[in-house]
């Protein structure tokens, strides 16, 4: 299975079992500015048990591996699973923003983007470039100018956050 099949799958089965999510990471950045190679699906989730994120998976792929451990960055918790299909394993990275706050802010603006052949939410551009720019990697800053430069970027709202999250570009 491809990674965009992979996608629209777990976009299905989430919406059927009502769990809130957003899109975000390289293929949001390839919806937003231009279509680029990703290796992973990077999702930011809204939700408080994060059994239910696994249990969906398991209507997409007939086996999925959870990381045990968690990685935690500036903004947010990340937790790694593996979709397996098959000789093909779909790298998911499954996000928790950290800041209360600011994660009802993100859920609040999330759009709904076609990307492939399906509508699929997705953080707003400039949450985005938050997210990238909480990472510290050389792509996500090169995004991070690309998602700066599109029409209606709402930079005064980048500020607030950038202040509120304690985050200085470097």
């Amino acid at each position: 299975m491809k990674l965009e099949e992979a996608l629209e799958r777990m976009a299905d089965v989430f919406s059927r079992r009502g769990i809130r999510f957003a899109l975000a990471g390289g293929f949001a950045s390839s919806a937003y500015i231009a279509p680029r190679a990703t290796e992973d699906i990077d999702l930011v989730f809204f939700i408080d048990n994060f059994e239910v994120v696994t249990a969906a998976l398991r209507d997409v792929f007939p086996s999925v591996y959870v990381n045990s451990e968690s990685m935690t960055y500036p903004l947010v918790r990340l937790k790694r699973l593996l979709g397996i299909d098959g000789e093909r394993e779909i790298v998911i990275d499954a996000m928790d923003i950290l800041s209360s706050e600011w994660k009802v802010e993100v859920l609040r603006r999330v759009e709904s983007l076609s990307l492939f052949r399906t509508a699929l939410p997705i953080v707003s551009r400039e949450d985005l470039y938050l997210l990238k720019l909480g990472s510290n990697r050389p792509r996500d800053a090169a995004d991070c100018e690309e998602l700066a430069k599109l029409r209606g970027f709402d930079a005064v709202y980048v500020e607030k956050w950038k202040g509120n999250l304690s985050l200085i570009q470097s």
